[in-house]
């Protein structure tokens, strides 16, 4: 009895002992992390083990851009700089932890980078990559490396003022940047302040896009199908129904189309816009197309062979663009010109009375400061079909005309369909700031004629008689003149 009580005397003095040697190893590993960190920073390289000394801020410590060089692990970290650029890699996330971590370790972070690729699109990573790399050989080229948060926020300013562009674009510049560096724990309170000066200038538009209004929709739905391409031929479908963006429709998938009939599609945006993307319930996450003059039996067969996660057409924005200005009829018309020219229409629909003003944000998917229903009472509705219907957008989705028609199509549209009206012509290339308009260029009516110019001039109507949105112009000149 003595000695098994000795043996297990013994057994926890010897745990003890090895409880002692872990705590006396965490306590150095500890004491010689916080030396090296208050003695002299290291930038931790994804690449090799090797530390580069860089001076701290004046104001403030970066803790994320800077690791320990203990020799417990290997000091490959990614900095935030290189996270970055790995987020915004075509490829699967590479390692973010040491190479000699815990394989599952090394999953849990690839699955983190992965849902970090999330809050903002692939575009905007490029975009935003490629102004950083402008930025950096400025800064190189100026020598204005130093790294300090006050050194990075004068050379953002001061790269800025070099592109001599217009305020709108200084600010879309600083903001993408700023958002950047800021999440990397960089303090840039200089570009706020510029930001802030150059938003009422910003704010007033020196060149919109040409509208596309149905006639150049059907045009291209025409010459879709004449190519032989249905994907394309819906996402201008959708573009047009739904006053979107092109990269919006391109990025559909098959089930975000939670209802798809010959009288009814119903799309489900939430997180899949650019306003939406981090702020997805809201009354315009979804969008009902109805198109009263003919089913719309094509469309819904597409829709049903999609490939689940797979997008609706593998084209960029770019790529959309160069199809669509290849054509003469719509050489002029930009990436936002569909949804403008949706826009536009519905707004003669407003001055007609056939349609409630508030409709048109809505089915834009433009945010609005108070929105019908808060987000917790849509995540309490299941019915994501009826949630829809109540939101309305089938009412201007109805009064947008286009392809299907009652009548056939047209055989071939280059050779028997009228060209449309011809559009202003649009310089290339955006104006510099102060730079004077070109003389040469037509009056802003002959793009968008206003509402008491006189019928026979504005938009020329097809040979088989006007357009929906020019009987309701024309009612609405009857009613001026009587009153």
């Amino acid at each position: 009895m003595i000695a098994a009580i000795k043996q297990r005397l013994m057994a926890l003095k010897a745990q003890l002992s090895a409880s002692s040697q872990v705590m006396i190893s965490l306590r150095n590993f500890h004491s010689s992390s916080v030396s090296s960190l208050e003695s002299t920073p290291t930038i931790a390289s994804p690449t090799t083990t090797s530390s580069v000394t860089a001076p701290r801020s004046a104001t403030r410590s970066r803790p994320l851009e800077y690791t320990s060089t203990s020799t417990y692990y290997p000091t490959n970290y990614l900095t935030p700089a290189d996270l970055f650029a790995t987020l915004s890699s075509k490829s699967k996330p590479g390692h973010v932890l040491p190479l000699g971590a815990n394989p599952e370790l090394q999953t849990l972070a690839s699955a983190v980078v992965t849902t970090m690729r999330k809050i903002w699109s692939k575009a905007t990573w490029s975009n935003r990559l490629y102004l950083v790399e402008r930025l950096t050989e400025f800064r190189f080229r100026n020598n204005l490396m130093e790294d300090s948060d006050l050194a990075l926020d004068w050379s953002i300013l001061l790269f800025v003022q070099a592109t001599e562009t217009i305020p709108s674009s200084k600010v879309t510049y600083i903001k993408s940047l700023a958002a950047l560096f800021r999440r990397q724990g960089r303090d840039l309170p200089l570009c706020s302040l510029l930001v802030t000066a150059l938003r009422g200038e910003s704010t007033i538009p020196t060149h919109q896009a040409v509208p596309a209004l149905d006639h150049h929709i059907d045009r291209m739905l025409q010459r879709a199908q004449l190519d032989s391409n249905p994907n394309l031929e819906l996402a201008i479908f959708i573009m047009y129904k739904t006053a979107s963006r092109a990269d919006e429709v391109l990025r559909l998938t098959k089930d975000q189309f939670i209802l798809a009939t010959p009288q009814m599609i119903v799309v489900e945006w939430l997180s899949k816009t650019k306003t939406t993307r981090l702020d997805p319930w809201r009354t315009s996450a979804w969008t009902v197309i109805v198109h009263p003059e003919a089913p719309m039996t094509r469309y819904v067969e597409v829709i049903k062979k999609l490939e689940p996660e797979t997008p609706l057409l593998d084209w960029s924005t770019t790529k959309f663009c160069s199809w669509m200005q290849s054509d003469p009829a719509t050489e002029n018309l930009s990436a936002q010109s569909i949804k403008r020219g949706a826009l536009t229409i519905l707004s003669h629909m407003v001055l007609g009375g056939q349609l409630d003003i508030s409709l048109i944000p809505r089915l834009a998917k433009h945010k609005v400061e108070f929105d019908v229903f808060p987000a917790t009472t849509l995540r309490y509705l299941d019915d994501r079909v009826t949630l829809a219907k109540m939101m309305r957008t089938q009412e201007a989705t109805a009064l947008l005309p286009c392809l299907p028609r009652a009548r056939p199509p047209l055989v071939n549209p280059h050779a028997t369909l009228p060209l449309p009206p011809p559009l202003a012509r649009r310089p290339r290339g955006r104006p510099r700031m102060n730079q004077e308009a070109s003389p040469d260029l037509p009056p802003r009516a002959a793009t968008l004629p206003p509402m008491a110019r006189p019928l026979d001039t504005t938009l020329n109507a097809r040979q088989e008689g006007l357009t929906i949105a020019e009987r309701v112009r024309q009612r609405h000149l009857q009613q001026q003149h009587q009153h």
